[in-house]
């Protein structure tokens, strides 16, 4: 990902993810008090759009990283591979429970808003074992970085493909907060889907092509109704009179 190549061919402080961490988490954060204390009439689209993406990439940035230190300090020790993989996946599922379980009481109770507001002790802990330095981060001198940018950098496709992904992402996003029509967000997405299928095809071995081309269609293929559901189920009889109208915490 693009947050992966930064971090290791531009390191703060002679920290790779530590720095970056901290920085996506603390404008999670900030997303985070923005919906939930503004007053609702001024919180435009825009802004809530520009919000969770900023939260929703805290949570990318800290996942990839995480992910990345875990990898490498496992690959040592093969022996551990299974018990630590067990251990992350039982973890995640456990999470989403609880999360789960928790969401119909939390919006029930506080409402949409301030469920931002309860949310913010959760992202705010992941503070403190990334400043306490719990990836075991070791300083970097100068040569080091210079040595791991030089051999990042020699890998051209790859870092070319990066961005162009990075691109087609941003590009989508641009297009969805400022463009309304339907069918102009739907050409821009599938334009973007095809330049990254081409170039992967084009500069990626054929293993791993053809891979990548069956994970992009079928990622692309998938219908994902879970907002307008949500709002089907629990809309009152006044917004929807033929639905079911469950309560939040019931759905």
């Amino acid at each position: 990902s693009i947050i992966g190549l930064v971090s290791d061919t531009i390191p703060v402080c002679g920290y790779n993810k530590m720095p970056y961490m901290f920085l996506s988490l603390l404008v999670a954060s900030m997303c985070h008090l923005q919906i939930g204390l503004l007053p609702q009439a001024q919180l435009t689209v825009g802004m809530v759009v520009g919000c969770l993406f900023g939260i929703h990439a805290a949570s990318s940035t800290c996942n990839s990283l995480a992910d990345a230190k875990y990898f490498e300090r496992i690959r040592p020790r093969p022996e551990l591979r299974p018990a630590l993989v067990t251990l992350t996946w039982i973890s995640a599922y456990l999470g989403s429970l609880l999360a789960a379980l928790l969401v119909g009481p939390t919006l029930a109770t506080v409402g949409p808003k301030w469920s931002f507001i309860v949310l913010l002790p959760c992202t705010g802990s992941i503070l403190v074992p990334v400043m306490l330095n719990y990836l075991g981060e070791v300083h970097q001198a100068t040569e080091q970085v210079i040595a791991v940018r030089s051999r990042l950098l020699e890998q051209v496709e790859v870092c070319g493909l990066i961005f162009l992904v990075f691109g087609g992402v941003l590009l989508m996003m641009i297009t969805g907060i400022f463009i309304q029509q339907a069918w102009i967000n739907a050409l821009v997405a599938s334009s973007v889907g095809v330049v990254i299928l081409i170039a992967e095809s084009i500069f990626f071995q054929p293993e791993i092509a053809k891979a990548n081309a069956f994970f992009l269609l079928q990622i692309a293929m998938q219908v994902r109704v879970e907002g307008a559901r949500f709002y089907f189920f629990t809309d009152s009889p006044a917004a929807y009179p033929d639905g079911p109208h469950f309560s939040k915490q019931y759905y």
